[in-house]
């Protein structure tokens, strides 16, 4: 479902009123301003997009998350 209530919810969560919900319950925000206010409250950390490290989700799930894929060998007993 992508209407209705739930599609509604689920853009609040990238306006700046919800990014400021999301920091107040100490959620990183995305919102650049939203984070600067709440600077105390978040480590600094370089950041990144999926996307531009692994190419797309789709690519990032293949190799990561998929059986056998690096989540997999970094949790397997030696």
């Amino acid at each position: 479902m992508t209407g209705g209530v739930t599609g509604g919810l689920r853009m609040h969560h990238y306006t700046p009123a919800g990014q400021q919900v999301f920091a107040k319950n100490y959620l990183r925000p995305m919102d650049d301003a939203v984070l600067r206010r709440h600077a105390a409250s978040f480590l600094e950390l370089e950041t990144f997009r999926v996307e531009s490290a692994f190419g797309s989700w789709l690519e990032a799930q293949k190799k990561h998350f998929a059986d056998g894929g690096v989540s997999d060998r970094t949790y397997s007993k030696r």
